[in-house]
């Protein structure tokens, strides 16, 4: 017995050829293109709806089991015509040996340009327009002023880096664009908060990552963001676009660094009893073979 797993995007095709194997096929997302999600830009949006309705919709139908990483899905249900028998929830998870709150890494502030003492709020991710980056760096020229001690930290590559490396080159020298890099659980352990402003997210692994290393998280409320992020309690969450709630979060925990510190430890916390990979991978274990057993109550003639 063969279970062959796909995500819904081009790698989800064969799918589509090997119903005709009688293989049982788990099919997995944390987004629909065009309906949950959305990258901002209308042709895109427009192409990944189009690609959804003509292609997603056969590959659920072909599939033994859907494999919903973001609880949010669930709701768009009747209007995708997904059969909710064959689907199932489960997150990502984290891998909390890896990231893991520790000490600062010796010598790695000072090649970023940052001294011991600056506070640092770190983004890592693309830079696209729908990771919200320029939301973030317009709450950075509201908070700016009054903590010259703050520096941003800028990870990632993307088709809008020059744009952005524009616009904050108005601001004081405090935003620094780190590019990609090899060592994101080591810059977790040098920074003091952690940013996702996206417009639009799955399962946003990278805010599991910031807080199973022990940081505050501050981060847009959409796709699973809010399942992961105990509003108040090991984070804060605010609405897409809003350049003033996300300064405003940035007051709260530059303020105070006692309530920052105990959200990060919560956060955490959180991960390690609800996201490890040891905790997921055993959820899936048992959805995965509720599919191959369904599999074989259809097919009574199949073998092993």
């Amino acid at each position: 017995m063969l279970l062959f797993s796909h995500v819904i995007y081009l790698t989800a095709l064969p799918a589509i050829w090997l119903k005709k194997l009688s293989i049982p096929i788990i099919v997995s997302t944390d987004v629909y293109p065009g309906v949950s999600w959305f990258y901002g830009n209308k042709l895109v949006d427009m192409i990944g709806y189009l690609y959804f309705r003509l292609v997603v919709r056969r590959i659920f139908k072909l599939a033994g089991g859907i494999h919903l990483m973001n609880s949010q899905l669930g709701k768009y249900s009747d209007s995708v015509g997904l059969d909710t028998d064959k689907s199932f929830t489960i997150t990502r998870g984290v891998d909390t040996d890896l990231f893991r709150p520790g000490n600062r890494p010796v010598g790695l502030r000072e090649s970023l340009g940052i001294s011991e003492n600056d506070m640092v709020v770190l983004y890592a991710g693309r830079l696209d327009l729908v990771k919200g980056v320029g939301y973030l760096l317009q709450a950075a020229a509201k908070v700016l002023p009054r903590h010259p001690d703050i520096k941003f930290l800028i990870v990632g590559e993307g088709s809008l880096r020059k744009q952005y490396e524009e616009f904050a080159g108005i601001l004081p020298p405090a935003i620094i664009f780190a590019g990609w890099r090899h060592d994101v659980p080591q810059l977790m352990n040098t920074v003091d908060i952690f940013v996702l402003p996206s417009l639009s997210e799955g399962a946003a692994n990278v805010v599991m990552e910031a807080s199973a290393s022990g940081l505050p998280v501050i981060a847009t409320a959409v796709g699973e963001v809010p399942e992961i992020i105990a509003d108040g309690k090991t984070g804060i969450l605010v609405n897409p676009k809003e350049i003033d709630g996300i300064a405003q979060a940035l007051e709260k925990l530059i303020g105070n660094a006692a309530m920052a510190k105990e959200m990060g430890k919560a956060g955490r916390k959180r991960m390690e009893e609800n996201y490890t990979w040891e905790k997921i991978c055993g959820s899936l274990e048992s959805e995965y073979q509720k599919v191959i057993d369904r599999f074989k109550a259809e097919k009574p003639g199949s073998r092993e």
